[in-house]
């Protein structure tokens, strides 16, 4: 009886694995060597796998930013109850690198745009009676100052952007004239109104109920966030609007005087806007890039129902500004390649 070529029965009858000659070598089937031309080849694919997903990570970078102050106060009165904008940077704030002389290096002609996927927004609301909140992202082509920024130490990138802004020795928050939106040029629809100006077409005229425009200025990306504290469920838009209402009403007698106190609530609100759109940038007179236009955030909070006053003896008495909540720890993280 002719054996198979290649296979034989062992001494104690069981049989072995065949195999064949390769050139001079040997190679048992069943068995991979990383030393043979298949497990070379499957140990530089898998090599490069991984190298691919470093440089995948290493592509998208994220850069975090906070406010400074800490935390700013919004009121529920008037005229106070106009101051109820911030501004956020986005592409200003994104350390883009370059050779330290006149010239760009090679690698900086190479990185003429920058692509911004998103921006994360994280902050406290405290309240003392019912809030609105809205977020916008747009292109700042109506902004004529960048956001004043700070920086840690003289050898770091800004990681500090103002919140609202400071009037004397105090912070406050933006008005809607401040933000610069009554333009055609905004991310908010403006109409002519009875005297001729430029006024937002908007039932209240704010930004928190405002239509949105069609033109240059139009918002970017898209919003999401949670509807409810704790649940799992998403809400999204063009925009980031949003209703918090307070579960009590707690106040001191005294509460519109010096010493009075007035119970709020805090919740953390978290906006995610996708933007996924990249940006081109120009070199200006200094060695700073200048994005055409630059990308940012706007945000609002209003009181929702305002008191500017209380009863006493039968009579309404007029108690002045009456502080309706705080904006608080804001971070902001934004991520590009």
């Amino acid at each position: 009886m002719a054996r198979r070529r290649g296979a034989y029965w062992g001494r104690k009858g069981g049989y072995r694995k065949s195999y064949r000659k390769i050139g001079m070598a040997k190679k048992r089937y069943g068995k991979r060597k990383l030393n043979g031309k298949k497990g070379v080849k499957s140990l530089q694919k898998l090599v490069r796998e991984e190298a691919r997903k470093v440089v995948m990570r290493e592509e998208r970078q994220r850069f975090t930013l906070t406010s400074f102050p800490g935390e700013i106060t919004f009121w529920s009165s008037s005229p106070r109850l106009d101051y109820a904008y911030f501004r956020i940077p986005v592409t200003q704030a994104i350390p883009v690198q370059r050779s330290s002389g006149a010239e760009p290096n090679e690698s900086w002609r190479r990185r003429n745009k920058v692509c911004v996927k998103g921006v994360s927004v994280r902050m406290k609301i405290s309240y003392a009676t019912s809030v609105q909140l809205m977020g916008v992202c747009y292109p700042a082509r109506v902004q004529a100052e960048h956001v004043p920024m700070m920086a840690a130490s003289d050898d770091r990138p800004p990681s500090c952007f103002l919140l609202g802004r400071k009037d004397g020795s105090a912070f406050r928050l933006m008005s809607l004239q401040e933000t610069g939106f009554l333009s055609k040029d905004g991310p908010f629809e403006v109409i002519t109104g009875l005297k001729g100006d430029l006024i937002l077409n908007s039932p209240d005229q704010s930004l928190f109920s405002s239509r949105l425009a069609k033109g240059a200025g139009a918002p970017v990306g898209k919003a999401r966030w949670r509807v409810e504290k704790g649940s799992s469920s998403q809400k999204e838009g063009r925009t980031f609007n949003a209703e918090f209402h307070v579960t009590s009403n707690m106040r001191t007698p005294n509460w519109g005087a010096p010493g009075g106190h007035v119970q709020m609530d805090t919740r953390v609100v978290e906006v995610f806007f996708a933007v996924d759109q990249e940006v081109e940038f120009k070199d200006s007179s200094s060695i700073e890039p200048v994005f055409e236009p630059h990308l940012e955030l706007m945000f609002g909070v209003k009181a929702m129902q305002v008191s500017v006053g209380k009863v006493v003896d039968g009579k309404h008495v007029d108690i002045g500004p009456v502080e309706a909540g705080m904006v608080s720890d804001v971070m902001v993280d934004i991520y590009y390649c």
